[in-house]
């Protein structure tokens, strides 16, 4: 499938009516989000994978997958809403969770950041899998949520050979990412920039005072087979 192919497909993905400024849910525009997917399919991360996104929203990046032909794809969110609209743009393409002619879907609603709370990594609720696509929170209202979500991610996909993780972050926590990165793996792990995007914010809650302004946001990649769960697991507690 080409990328503008992918695009026109992810166009057609509900968003949250009421986003919550507490989770900062703010939605993944399709052409950002069919960049992604494109680097990451041609990557070999995708197709025949077991995908999760995590933070999903209305799951724009989870279609993706699907789109892509992975195998299984795991949607995780806490917000109630976000459920909902993610069953109803499941219902616009004819899925259901459960096997989808060999695409198998999950839905996991659950608070992340406690993840992290949990006495030891293999408490983690999410299954492990080959790949994470996904646009966490920037940080801004939750402290170092950005962070756990990247460490969460790491871990479960630590275990497979394919490990992966594409995320997006604010292009001006690049620096302090890097580092806590690395500092997971003793320096053996690396961070890898695969480009920078235009973010448009356009205004959804009361604060905003521009109709619309764009921020620069970084792809970020991890080869997750480089680190060792425990590692993350103690540096990020």
């Amino acid at each position: 499938m080409k990328q503008w192919e992918l695009e026109k497909l992810m166009r057609d993905i509900s968003v949250w009516a009421h986003p919550d400024h507490l989770l900062e849910q703010y939605y993944t525009p399709a052409d950002i989000a069919a960049h992604i997917m494109f680097i990451a399919n041609n990557d070999g991360n995708i197709e025949d994978r077991h995908i999760v996104d995590l933070g999903c929203g209305g799951g724009i990046l989870g279609f993706g997958a699907l789109f892509c032909g992975a195998k299984k794809v795991t949607f995780v969110d806490v917000s109630d809403e976000s459920i909902s609209t993610l069953k109803e743009n499941l219902k616009h393409f004819d899925l259901v969770e459960g096997d989808n002619d060999g695409q198998e879907i999950e839905i996991i609603q659950l608070d992340i950041g406690e993840e992290i709370t949990k006495e030891s990594y293999l408490d983690i609720s999410i299954p492990s899998c080959d790949t994470v696509i996904m646009n966490p929170p920037f940080g801004c209202y939750r402290k170092g949520i950005d962070t756990i979500f990247l460490s969460i991610a790491t871990i479960i996909t630590s275990s497979s050979p394919h490990g992966a993780v594409y995320s997006l972050h604010k292009s001006s926590t690049r620096s302090y990412l890097i580092k806590r990165v690395c500092g997971w793996a003793r320096g053996h792990g690396r961070l890898t920039i695969l480009g920078q995007f235009k973010y448009p914010l356009e205004r959804k809650y009361k604060f905003h005072k521009k109709d619309e302004k764009e921020i620069e946001v970084d792809l970020i990649f991890i080869k997750a087979s480089s680190f060792s769960p425990k590692n993350i697991w103690a540096k990020t507690r």
